[in-house]
């Protein structure tokens, strides 16, 4: 399961959950075509989405449209196995300053209880053939992001 999101606290950045690239670029492309929102892939197939067409945040579409589409995000992640009982908020507090040990940032993972950070990154285009490999060094700390151009 994979699963993308442009709704959260403070940053409203793509944020992909997934394990497998080609589907985290599918929900990645999903998520920029439609201007925002939250998507699930599994297996190269969308299962369900929610346009959130207004700064990645806000659905242009009927309340009625919206609920319907908001329940079959939910229920096609908890479907998947996961165990929360409100998946969509993972993303959404994933990047949150105000989390007590770790935030996720555009500028990479912060260890906020020791002040560094951990894994430093730097997004890339994510269509089709747009990541390249890259190492990085920031502060001491190397990392490699992940090559995502092979689908």
């Amino acid at each position: 399961m994979h699963f993308a999101s442009t709704w959260s606290f403070h940053e409203n950045d793509l944020i992909v959950i997934g394990s497998n690239d080609s589907d985290m670029a599918i929900a990645s492309n999903h998520l920029i075509k439609n201007q925002g929102g939250l998507v699930v892939v599994k297996s190269g197939k969308i299962l369900s989405s929610l346009p959130l067409q207004f700064g990645g945040i806000v659905s242009t579409d009927s309340f009625e449209t919206v609920s319907s589409n908001f329940e079959k995000i939910n229920n096609s992640i908890v479907d998947l196995g996961c165990k929360f009982n409100r998946p969509h908020l993972i993303p959404l507090f994933l990047p949150f300053l105000a989390l007590p040990s770790v935030r996720i940032l555009a500028g990479g993972i912060v260890d906020v209880k020791k002040t560094i950070l951990r894994i430093a990154y730097q997004l890339g285009n994510v269509k089709k053939g747009g990541f390249r490999g890259s190492k990085l060094n920031l502060n001491g700390i190397n990392s490699t992001r992940t090559k995502m151009d092979q689908f």
